[in-house]
């Protein structure tokens, strides 16, 4: 039986890939993103071929994402014949895009996952992870500058560039993948208070204001847990504003260029939301993409108008649905973004306490998803969906087994 060293790889590979074909193009990124997603395949096809293993796609994905590739698909179609509507040909590289999705779903079903395995699993996304924060150091340096280009686009020492971001491009993908560590790290491991204080603080260093605000999931989960006790309720709030206010304490101290423009990056964000006034450059992005999304779905209100990569993309991901895939398009992404937390939702109540524990976490991640997704399309950017699928097919893995596993004990 094929042990889970292939999937490890896979999350090393995930993590530490480059995609600089992209960044080259002055086109943009969009070709380096599929190299990467080819790449990663092609090492699954490589291993399936090697090791004479059969490709499994899991069925209840497996429709999910065929009629979501079939909406995509009759969406190009029907607004090909429009003479308003100016799709192009990068539109219709997005059909393939749910192909992408549940392969990363069925790597562990193709490598045979061995649930006994799954700490080694988390440790080896927390390790690759942490990992990347090498990046977020060398790149201050002259001679870190070529090296970053391997993974980003951006322009050295602008705001963007400067944020803590990993291998991930941008700081809220990164951040995204740091909130993961965050909840699994506090429900599974001890040391809460060091981990919860390392990954906050990473959190804080993304300078996403979106990451900071899905944090209110998991401070609510901890909070009100129902095996909480009212004392301890007093305890993790109180314990939750103490870590924050010393991390804040910690890094005002340091009179440096990225934590001077991150919290200034935090002071306009407040100061829009309190005097009315957007002058919070990406919140005045997102209320114009709003009046977007409302035009696109006047036009076509099931369908929606397909991608536009050709204009500015629309980067709420509910928004982006809305406008690109219609009502019937978004309907099928809860859809499968639904069935994820349903199968989290019933293995956190396993009687293992690291299945329990992981899939809670998981839980509280896919409920973030929503969150971060007011600021971009968070599952699915290249890399970020590489991993979030793949913890996805873990879970979904995970359910199927314990289901079978009771079945049989009931029987």
């Amino acid at each position: 039986m094929v042990n889970n060293l292939f999937i490890e790889i896979y999350i090393w590979i995930i993590f530490f890939y480059p995609t600089f074909w992209g960044y080259t193009l002055a086109s943009g990124n969009s070709f380096g993103q599929l190299i990467l997603n080819l790449s990663v395949i092609a090492f699954v096809l490589i291993v399936v071929l090697l090791k004479h293993l059969r490709i499994i796609l899991p069925k209840s994905y497996f429709i999910l994402f065929f009629l979501q590739a079939l909406s995509y698909t009759i969406t190009l179609a029907y607004n090909l014949f429009d003479t308003d509507s100016p799709i192009s040909f990068k539109d219709y590289t997005d059909i393939i895009r749910p192909f992408f999705y549940i392969i990363a779903i069925s790597v562990p079903f193709i490598f045979k996952f061995r649930l006994p395995q799954l700490s080694k699993i988390l440790r080896t996304i927390i390790l690759a992870c942490l990992s990347t924060l090498i990046f977020d150091i060398i790149k201050f340096f002259s001679f870190g500058i070529p090296l970053m280009k391997l993974y980003t686009g951006l322009e050295s020492g602008t705001f963007n560039y400067i944020r803590f971001s990993g291998t991930f491009a941008y700081c809220y993908n990164f951040g995204f993948i740091i909130l993961f560590l965050l909840y699994e790290g506090c429900i599974q491991y001890k040391h809460k208070i060091i981990w919860g204080f390392t990954c906050l603080t990473i959190i804080i260093l993304t300078g996403s204001r979106s990451c900071l605000l899905a944090l209110s999931i998991g401070i609510i989960y901890f909070i009100f847990s129902n095996k909480v006790t009212s004392a301890n309720k007093i305890k993790y709030i109180l314990m939750t504003f103490l870590v924050s206010a010393t991390i804040l304490l910690v890094l005002s101290l340091f009179d440096l260029p990225i934590i001077n423009d991150i919290f200034n990056n935090y002071d306009k964000l407040l100061s829009s939301l309190s005097s009315g006034v957007a002058s919070d450059g990406s919140l005045m992005t997102r209320n114009s993409q709003l009046e977007r999304v409302m035009s696109s779905l006047n036009k076509h209100l099931l369908l929606g108008i397909g991608p536009m990569k050709t204009q500015q993309p629309i980067e709420i991901q509910i928004g982006y649905y809305l406008s690109s895939w219609g009502l019937i398009g978004t309907t099928i992404f809860l859809l499968i973004i639904s069935s994820a937390a349903y199968f989290a939702f019933k293995s956190s109540m396993n009687s293992c306490r690291v299945i329990r524990q992981f899939s809670r976490a998981n839980l509280l991640w896919i409920c973030s998803s929503f969150i971060i997704g007011l600021s971009t399309p968070i599952t699915d950017q290249a890399r970020v969906f590489q991993l979030f699928y793949l913890i996805q097919g873990i879970q979904y893995y995970i359910y199927l087994q314990t289901r079978k596993e009771l079945n049989s004990f009931t029987k």
